[in-house]
């Protein structure tokens, strides 16, 4: 995916200088079945829209030799040309201060703002959300501390 071409492609579309959206890459735990102990789990990027409150994902990735920003392009050009959004943002929130200020040039062409943040409160609601759906709650343990059945 190349960058300059997604930000000129981001910038034909209109701007809702107002909305703020918030942008990351989260890796999953290893997934069943993985033998190796330092085995990673599968790369997601993930666009949200802090004034509605949508958000959409990138394709699940289980290479991780996946470049994060690929991820971080798909979820956001995805997220921009969904047919219920179209729109570019005002403004982008990522985690890293070095991830923002590099998109905010890489971006510049599309005029959206870039700023860092500690905590995207969206993107972790968004991920507990997931998780609860992708991950079953534990069952009430027995006196032994295994899950009755």
């Amino acid at each position: 995916m190349d960058l300059n071409s997604e930000a000129q492609a981001l910038s034909q579309l209109p701007q809702r200088a107002e909305d703020t959206w918030q942008l990351a890459v989260v890796q999953f735990p290893p997934l069943d079945g993985t033998e190796e102990e330092t085995a990673e789990g599968p790369l997601l990027g993930l666009c949200g829209s802090t004034e509605s409150g949508r958000v959409r994902s990138s394709e699940i990735s289980e290479d991780t030799e996946i470049s994060p920003v690929t991820l971080l392009l798909g979820a956001l050009v995805g997220f921009a040309n969904d047919d219920d959004v179209g729109y570019r943002p005002g403004k982008l929130q990522v985690h890293d201060e070095g991830l923002a200020e590099w998109l905010s040039e890489q971006l510049a062409p599309a005029a959206i703002q870039v700023e860092a943040l500690a905590q995207l409160e969206l993107i972790e609601k968004s991920l507990e959300h997931l998780l609860e759906q992708l991950i079953p709650p534990a069952g009430p343990a027995d006196d032994q501390g295994e899950e009755a059945a």
